[in-house]
């Protein structure tokens, strides 16, 4: 009869679902009633690989999930899970500042006598109106 301490029985389907759910490997342990150390051992014995790369597996398949279902809630019409993915996956933004344009001397100079050519025509087209209306009184 062997010595020691009785192997631990792991319910995998549940480390699953904890995974999938977000959870780490301290925190199953807890739930499970077992050290951390003797989760991560069956997982080597038992999956052929550490914890941390057979995690990885889960915690990606919950991130997955997670993705999905907010795309189809926001291809559902919810505007704000639309607006909520465009910020997060396509760096959309809100624009709260207006961009200031620094002008170079020469690019002011240039804005300043297309301003005066715009001011001279406004002011030629409302004399013509105002000789218009007086020739017509």
């Amino acid at each position: 009869m062997p010595s020691g301490r009785p192997q631990e029985k792991i319910d995998w389907d549940k480390v699953n679902k904890l995974l999938i759910a977000g959870n780490s490997g301290r925190q199953i342990a807890g739930q499970m009633g077992i050290h951390q150390t003797t989760l991560y051992d069956h997982t080597v014995r038992e999956k052929g690989m550490s914890f941390s790369e057979y995690s990885d597996q889960y915690y990606a398949k919950g991130e997955s999930l997670i993705k999905s279902k907010q795309l189809e809630i926001a291809m559902n019409g919810n505007t704000t899970m639309l607006i909520w993915l465009g910020k997060q996956r396509c760096d959309q933004k809100e624009r709260t500042e207006r961009e200031i344009i620094h002008y170079t001397d020469e690019q002011k100079d240039q804005l300043k006598a297309l301003f005066a050519i715009i001011s001279n025509a406004q002011d030629s087209s409302q004399r013509k109106l105002d000789n218009n209306n007086s020739s017509n009184v």
